[in-house]
C-alpha cells in the first residue's frame, strides 16, 4: 500500500487507483464514465503496444502540497479514449487528506479517533504526533493529452462520495467538446518540434561541414610543413656534402703524415652528421590525402 492506496503487482489493468475500502466504488465510477463515452461512439481501453502514449502522473493529495511525490504505481500501458481520432488519456484515483496521528504502543493511531482518557495516556516523549496522509473516500478522474509534446490535463473531484457517477454523462460532452482543441494544440506542438529538429539537423550538418574543413585545413598545413622540413633537411645536407668534399680534396692533396689523423676525424664527423636520401625523404612523406 501507498498512503493506504492499494498497490497492485500487476501491471496490466485499467488506470485505477483506490483503498480498499473505495475500491468497489472506484470500479463503479470507472464504469459509469466507462460507459458514458462507449454511448458516444467512444472506445475506451488500454493504448495500443505500437501505440505512443505517455501517463500523467498522480499525485493522491486532496489539498495542494509543497513538495508533493507521484504515485509509485502506475500501468503497463495508459488507458485511453479515442474520441473522433483524438486519444484522451484517463485515470480514476482516490485522495488523502493529511492527518494528524499519534505514536502508540504498535504504531500510530488518529488523534481524532481517540477519547479524552486515550489522548491523555497518549502523552510525553514517546508518543508523538505527525501528520500522515490517509484515504479520504473521495474520488478524482483526471484526463490528460497522452502525447508527450503537449502537456494537457484536468480533473474532476469528487467534494462528496458518489458524485463522479452523477457527473458521468457531463463529463462525456465536455471530453467530446475538448478533443478538437486538444487535437488541435498536439498537432502544433509536432509541428513546432519538426521544424525544431529540422533546424538543429541544418545547424548539425553544417557544423560536421565546418569541423570536415578544419580537420582538412590541419592535414594540409601538417603535410607542407613537413615537406618543408625535408626539403630544408636535404638542403642542409647539400651544404654538408659541399663541405665534405671540399675537405676530401684538400686531403687527397696533402702530404700522407698530415692527411691520415685528418683522414679519421672526418670520417667522425660523417658519422656524426650522416647523410641524407632525398628519394627517401620523398618517400617518408605524407601528402593531406594519406593523413586522414
Amino acid at each position: 500500500m501507498e498512503h493506504g492506496i492499494l498497490r497492485p503487482f500487476k501491471t496490466k489493468l485499467v488506470d485505477i487507483l483506490a483503498s480498499e475500502g473505495k475500491l468497489g466504488d472506484a470500479l463503479d465510477t470507472a464504469q459509469a464514465l466507462f460507459l458514458a463515452l462507449n454511448q458516444k461512439g467512444f472506445h475506451v481501453g488500454m493504448a495500443a503496444h505500437d501505440e505512443p502514449a505517455s501517463r500523467e502522473q498522480v499525485f493522491f493529495p486532496e489539498k495542494p502540497a509543497m513538495y508533493p511525490r507521484a504515485a509509485k504505481w502506475s500501468p503497463h500501458r495508459p488507458t485511453l479514449v479515442h474520441i473522433n481520432g483524438t486519444p484522451i488519456g484517463l485515470t480514476i484515483f482516490e485522495m488523502t487528506v493529511d492527518v494528524e496521528m499519534v505514536y502508540a504502543e504498535r504504531g500510530y493511531l488518529p488523534v481524532a479517533s481517540l477519547s479524552s482518557r486515550q489522548l491523555a495516556r497518549y502523552t510525553g516523549t514517546r508518543h508523538w504526533r505527525v501528520m500522515k496522509p490517509k484515504p479520504s473516500g473521495r474520488l478524482c478522474f483526471q484526463a490528460y493529452c497522452p502525447h508527450h509534446l503537449f502537456k494537457w490535463s484536468k480533473q474532476w473531484r469528487e467534494s462528496t462520495p458518489g458524485e463522479l457517477q452523477i457527473l458521468a454523462p457531463s463529463i462525456a460532452e465536455e471530453l467530446e467538446a475538448l478533443a478538437p482543441w486538444i487535437l488541435a494544440q498536439t498537432q502544433e506542438a509536432q509541428d513546432l518540434h519538426d521544424k525544431k529538429l529540422r533546424r538543429w539537423e541544418e545547424e548539425e550538418r553544417e557544423r560536421n561541414r565546418l569541423k570536415k574543413e578544419a580537420y582538412r585545413r590541419k592535414l594540409h598545413a601538417e603535410s607542407r610543413a613537413d615537406l618543408l622540413s625535408a626539403i630544408a633537411a636535404w638542403d642542409e645536407a647539400r651544404r654538408v656534402r659541399a663541405f665534405i668534399d671540399a675537405i676530401e680534396s684538400e686531403l687527397h692533396n696533402s702530404p700522407e703524415a698530415e692527411a691520415t689523423p685528418l683522414r679519421e676525424r672526418l670520417r667522425l664527423a660523417i658519422e656524426l652528421i650522416g647523410t641524407v636520401d632525398p628519394l627517401r625523404v620523398l618517400g617518408a612523406w605524407k601528402s593531406p590525402s594519406e593523413r586522414g
